[in-house]
């Protein structure tokens, strides 16, 4: 099957403006009586935005899922629940939200446009989840004309992790520019889209002529859906008629191609649709959330299930056999790591050598798979940026992928973590250029990249300019994007003495927190559904100073990761020293006047039970995708008794997975 790229000419943006306006062919339809809707608001991004919740007025038997329904230009969330009513075909299966855009129309044409509108989205269905205890893995957008346009830009900005399925009705598929050089998704080979594109049904009317939309176009545009998820050219007859299904997706790919229709809204897309939609499978089952027809029953939901990936590296294989790794602990395992060469090529020593390390490597990841986790390769590290930039670089870039892709070959990863440090404006192009061409190559990768802690400062301690639109431009190619939230303090010039992973209190001499790290990347464009944080199992030695808030001087900091490990301290300093918790950074502390411990520290900062279990409840709160642990080594205490040997592990797992 050949695909066609469907081009986009910007001076059509006017015409699109008025043309996608919301026509109706049918007479309207309100929702039925099993559904009693609310006008609501939502703060987003510093505006407040407006929508329809349509809920049963029965409480559910478990989680329901979410369809968000956009109207098209012009229009409005309560016109669009009448033109297309899904309500009646769901029959009290799910919870629905119509919203109105800020302007009369929602913005698809340019990237900070569609930045806040998945922004809006991200906070819509988070909301709604802490509300009413949503099945998040049954989020669906659908949409017509303008609204549809803007489905789909979502569709590839959110990727498929946050929404589920696409139904787009006469709505077009284009990129937009997010930096010179630079867009927000490209074209595959096979005229196929280079971002996490959901299944989609898609609906045309074989007489519309509306320009940017009209059927040869929306032709185009199923031929663009059906080639991202590599569909086989035969299809089966659906419900309803004309509907059919292609064979073999990736993810389902429907089309409706109505006879004689113009560019007005199917009288039968709402069955056809929500028929496409309730083929999903419901998640786990939980209790019903709080508020359902006129009054708030049932109790607070479990949290749901978030990602825990730990790193676990060569060099420290003897403080951790892979044997006794407690993967009831993690999702994924993070196995470190090759390192890229200048000429494309890959160290696989994994710092240990070019033997024992692959065998070793080999090892962790068949243990990972064998206990149903995820693999995943680290790639680079601290250190290693002069070889990222000589292999991402445009002339050893293809060969650079290939032999990623060989070393997930030849290990049987799930995936590759793409650790670039430092990430600078000069990077973003290259950045973006790899992780185009390893989704391009293999779409079903798991692509990961952890970035650093956001200094609060940032008048002072400027971000590399242009990394809002690099971040907006890479998230959809990624799964996770996890903030390394551990070292977050050390004998910086102006700084107090602080935390190695504080959860609040970020504020002038002490500018760092979790709290403000996720804020920045959230703000930046990161959905929160993709957003991770960090947890160290090590902590930080200051010398000079014994409790946090102090001002410090070169030489106050004077150790971290692997001499602080967990395991260190609790054997040699915390004998030695009182245990603090403070109430502010919900971070515990070691203090001693005396200097403690192989170090000869004053004052220790690292993270316990307790710690990670205020991190977990922030994670949930904020609809966090999950955290990653560097390294689960450092947590181990092989001489304790059985049981109790990895008690860090313990509260992750009893915070983030259970």
């Amino acid at each position: 099957m050949r695909a066609v790229v469907v081009p986009f000419v910007p001076a059509l943006a006017a015409t699109l403006g008025v043309a996608l306006a919301l026509s109706v062919a049918s007479p309207a339809v309100a929702g039925g009586p099993a559904y009693e809707a609310q006008a609501r608001s939502l703060v987003s991004g510093g505006q407040t935005r407006h929508y329809l919740l349509a809920t049963p007025t029965a409480a559910p038997a478990g989680p329901l899922p979410l369809v968000i329904s956009l109207h098209g230009d012009g229009g409005s969330g309560a016109g669009m629940r009448a033109a297309l009513p899904l309500e009646a075909a769901a029959a009290g299966a799910a919870v629905f939200a119509y919203p109105d855009a800020a302007g009369g129309t929602f913005e698809y044409w340019n990237d900070a446009g569609r930045q806040r509108e998945a922004t809006f989205v991200t906070d819509l269905i988070a909301a709604l989840d802490a509300e009413l205890d949503l099945d998040t893995g049954r989020v669906y957008l659908a949409g017509f004309s303008g609204g549809a346009t803007m489905a789909n830009a979502l569709g590839c900005r959110l990727g498929d992790a946050v929404v589920r399925k696409l139904g787009i009705h006469s709505g077009s598929l284009y990129p937009v520019q997010v930096a010179p050089g630079v867009n927000d998704f490209g074209y595959t080979g096979n005229g196929g889209v280079d971002c996490d594109l959901p299944g989609a049904m898609l609906v045309w009317g074989t007489n519309d002529a509306t320009p940017g939309v009209d059927y040869a176009t929306g032709q185009n545009i199923r031929d663009n859906h059906t080639a991202t998820q590599q569909c086989e050219a035969t299809t089966t007859p659906t419900t309803p008629a004309p509907c059919v299904a292609y064979a073999g997706c990736a993810q389902p790919v429907e089309w409706c191609a109505v006879a004689g229709l113009g560019h007005a809204v199917w009288n039968q897309a709402a069955s056809a649709m929500w028929r496409f939609f309730a083929a999903d499978a419901s998640g786990p089952v939980d209790p019903p959330g709080a508020l359902w027809g006129d009054g708030f029953e049932g109790g607070a939901a479990p949290a749901p299930t978030r990602w825990v990936g730990g790193y676990h590296v060569g060099y420290e294989r003897n403080l951790y056999p892979v044997a006794d790794i407690d993967f009831d602990a993690i999702t994924h395992l993070m196995v470190g790591r090759v390192i890229p060469n200048a000429d494309g090529t890959l160290a696989r020593h994994f710092d240990i050598d070019n033997v024992n390390g692959p065998l070793w490597a080999q090892s962790a990841i068949d243990a990972a798979q064998a206990a149903g986790r995820k693999a995943i390769l680290m790639v680079g590290g601290a250190g290693e940026i002069a070889g990222w930039r000589a292999a991402a670089d445009d002339g050893t870039r293809a060969a650079f992928v290939a032999n990623l892709l060989d070393a997930v070959d030849d290990f049987g990863a799930d995936g590759l973590d793409i650790d670039w440090e430092p990430l600078d404006t000069q990077d973003h192009a290259d950045v973006l250029a790899l992780l185009q061409a390893l989704r391009s190559a293999r779409p079903g990768l798991l692509l990961t990249m952890p970035v650093m802690w956001i200094n609060s400062n940032i008048e002072w301690n400027p971000r590399p300019v242009g990394e809002a639109a690099f971040l907006a431009a890479a998230a959809p190619l990624l799964d996770q994007v996890n903030v390394m939230t551990y070292e977050m303090a050390a004998a910086y010039e102006g700084w107090h003495s602080w935390f190695a992973s504080p959860l609040y209190g970020e504020a002038a001499n002490t500018p760092s927190s979790v709290e403000s790290s996720v804020a920045y990347y959230r703000g930046a464009g990161v959905p929160a559904a993709k957003l991770g944080i960090g947890i160290g199992f090590y902590g930080n030695c200051f010398r000079g100073v014994s409790q946090p808030r102090v001002p410090v001087v070169p030489g106050n900091f004077v150790v971290s990761d692997g001499a602080m490990s967990y395991r260190n301290i609790v054997s040699s300093y915390a004998p030695a020293m009182t245990a603090h918790y403070d109430a502010v950074a919900r971070a515990p502390w070691l203090g001693s006047a005396a200097m403690a411990g192989p170090s000869q520290c004053n004052l220790v900062t690292y993270e316990n039970a307790a710690s990670i279990a205020e991190k977990a409840a922030f994670v949930d709160a904020e609809g966090l995708g999950g955290t990653i642990i560097w390294t689960v080594g450092q947590g181990h205490l092989p001489d304790a008794p059985a049981g109790q040997r990895d008690p860090l592990l313990d509260a992750v797992r009893e915070g983030f997975l259970e």
